[in-house]
């Protein structure tokens, strides 16, 4: 797992380097951000991704070259070249982000999920709206039957993570 924090990035030029990095679609899709932590936030992300990719390849792939495509269930992944100059490699990605903190895990013949939160977000109010998005009803009534906000929250991440260690284990 890679990382970054983005309020310690403020330098310009760094940052004017790093979108130099990306592909002609994803400075579009920054510049169509509206506020300047947003954009910076998919800079760096995508700088991240990439510079951390090209390390996994011992640096034969210029971190410029990566293109990526939607997989089946619409999770992205790299495009490996077709010609005899690189081979497909079996790295796997996810990233995720906050307001603090960007994260990418990188895998090796293994899919990665990765989820970061912020620590001091209120969910209290929609743990209960999450769960019923996502889980099972009993695991929704279960969760509902306890009374004690912080014992919920601890439960509802226990159910969760389970849930992201299935579904990447059983793909």
């Amino acid at each position: 797992v890679w990382y970054l924090c983005p309020d310690e990035l403020n330098n310009q030029s760094q940052l004017n380097m790093y979108e130099e990095l990306l592909s002609p679609s994803e400075r579009e899709y920054a510049d169509s951000m509206k506020a300047t932590m947003l954009r910076k936030d998919v800079v760096l992300s995508r700088a991240l991704l990439r510079t951390t990719l090209s390390r996994y390849t011992g640096c034969k792939i210029d971190p410029r070259s990566f293109e990526f495509k939607k997989n089946k269930f619409g999770k992205p992944e790299v495009l490996w070249p077709l010609d005899d100059s690189t081979a497909e490699q079996p790295l796997h990605f996810n990233i995720s982000h906050t307001t603090s903190l960007i994260a990418c895990g990188i895998a090796i013949n293994a899919h990665i999920g990765i989820d970061v939160e912020e620590k001091k977000r209120n969910t209290t109010k929609n743990i209960l709206s999450l769960a019923r998005r996502y889980f099972t009803p009993s695991e929704v009534d279960s969760l509902a039957e306890i009374s004690d906000s912080d014992a919920q929250r601890k439960e509802f991440l226990k159910l969760w993570t389970l849930k992201v260690l299935h579904s990447v284990h059983f793909r």
